[in-house]
């Protein structure tokens, strides 16, 4: 279904940009339970939506980075993930990164994947049944870009709804995707990789095949002058350029394996 309407310019703009003019601050009154690399809600004068900053955990990693790189791909294979903002932490205390992304909260209303465990929501509620089966392309996604997440422990997939008719199950979190730990350094980006999901999903995978092809389709036309474009305007400071072309040789390398990773295991 996509973004609700009420995003979905926004949305489609920041696919378009790495920076913008905004600074953000923090938004104490939103609860949140920040993952491994650390992250709060934040909001920005005359901004009407809100987003989540990360990472705040300084280890080196370009995490700021993946996630860009990420969204930007999954807007263009169909794929409903937030759109990502770079965003430079001026006012970072000190020990944490400077080097952040802005994530934005797409949907008004948002609930955790556990809590529609806990109702029971994909046996009763048809709407929610109907957005598991249009979230499956996210299979394809996680595999092309080689995202390690554990999505099994349901904190990075939540259900987002604007209105009855607006609504979807959004994925988060694809810092470990990509060259993570250097596993696609020295020409090992091939190695097959089927993400770690719930069964649920998988079973909806192989009940929505068609939706899932559509989705390695999207990925095995993307342009090659469209994921350099996505690649190489990250600044250096956020992503350096051997890490540059690594990622680059992999996402050209795999969107030919995806297909058969995703046959081995949803057969």
């Amino acid at each position: 279904m996509g973004f609700p309407k009420s995003t979905s310019d926004v949305a489609l703009q920041w696919t378009m940009e790495v920076f913008n003019g905004l600074r953000w601050f923090p938004n104490r009154n939103v609860p949140c339970e920040p993952g491994e690399a650390g992250g709060f809600f934040v909001s920005a004068q005359n901004f009407p939506f809100s987003a989540y900053l990360k990472p705040t955990k300084l280890d080196g990693r370009p995490r700021a980075a993946y996630e860009k790189i990420v969204s930007d791909l999954a807007y263009k294979i169909g794929v409903l993930v937030p759109p990502v903002l770079l965003y430079k932490r001026r006012d970072a205390p000190r020990g944490e990164e400077i080097n952040t992304c802005v994530s934005l909260v797409s949907f008004p209303v948002i609930v955790p994947w556990r809590v529609l465990e806990e109702i029971k929501a994909f046996d009763h509620l048809d709407e929610v049944k109907e957005a598991l089966g249009r979230y499956v392309g996210i299979v394809a996604l996680d595999t092309y870009v080689g995202n390690d997440e554990d999505r099994t422990n349901l904190k990075n997939i939540v259900y987002g709804s604007e209105s009855e008719k607006e609504t979807d199950l959004i994925s988060l979190d694809f810092s470990n995707a990509l060259n993570y730990e250097g596993k696609w350094n020295d020409n090992r980006s091939g190695a097959a990789c089927f993400p770690k999901m719930p069964e649920r999903i998988v079973d909806a995978a192989k009940l929505n095949r068609r939706i899932v092809d559509a989705t390695v389709t999207n990925i095995e036309n993307l342009e090659e002058c469209f994921i350099n474009h996505i690649v190489n305007r990250i600044p250096d400071e956020f992503l350096d350029s051997a890490e540059k072309q690594v990622i680059l040789n992999g996402l050209m390398v795999r969107r030919a394996l995806v297909r058969r990773i995703l046959a081995d295991h949803l057969a």
